[in-house]
């Protein structure tokens, strides 16, 4: 679980309060919950915020209290909410590196499956994303190479050039 990764880095810095951010899908939500619960329990206050939300999904709903099934409908309900989203904060002016924090962060961080911070539906989920999604350029130019091969375009528009008459 998520605690019993963080339990001996939290201990060893002697940590009172953890600041994450959120995550929105409904395995995150009940880990964070749970996360929250065990930490609580042993007297760490944890606050979580919104990452890169203009507002959380649960201030935004339709005019029957119902959750949006489109994003038009969605994008006219925000353009109308009665307050605007909080401003970003400024980027911090620098970041410590884990090492620098924790020298001994080697002992404890080895590799994202010996954390053993996701469960069976998490490694299912990441394991199925990441056979769809490659970030970055890399991914971006396999999307458009595949797109590109499964369209039935004119040929002369694979090199780039334009198949407008104008």
């Amino acid at each position: 679980s998520a605690s019993r990764a963080l339990a001996p880095i939290l201990k060893e810095l002697n940590t009172k309060s953890l600041f994450y951010n959120r995550l929105y899908d409904a395995i995150g939500m009940a880990r964070d919950a749970h996360l929250k619960q065990e930490l609580a329990s042993e007297g760490i206050t944890v606050s979580t915020h919104n990452a890169d939300l203009l507002y959380e999904p649960w201030e935004v709903f339709g005019s029957r209290d119902e959750r949006f099934r489109t994003f038009e409908a969605f994008w006219s309900r925000v353009q109308c909410m009665p307050y605007a989203p909080p401003a970003p904060q400024p980027s911090p002016a620098s970041l410590r590196s884990a090492e620098d924090v924790l020298p001994s962060i080697s002992n404890f961080v080895h590799g994202l499956d010996e954390l053993e911070i996701l469960d069976e539906n998490d490694a299912a989920c990441m394991e199925s994303m990441t056979q769809r999604w490659v970030p970055g350029a890399k991914g971006a130019r396999r999307v458009l190479d595949s797109y590109l091969r499964s369209t039935s375009l004119p040929a002369e528009t694979m090199d780039g050039s334009s198949p407008s008459q104008l």
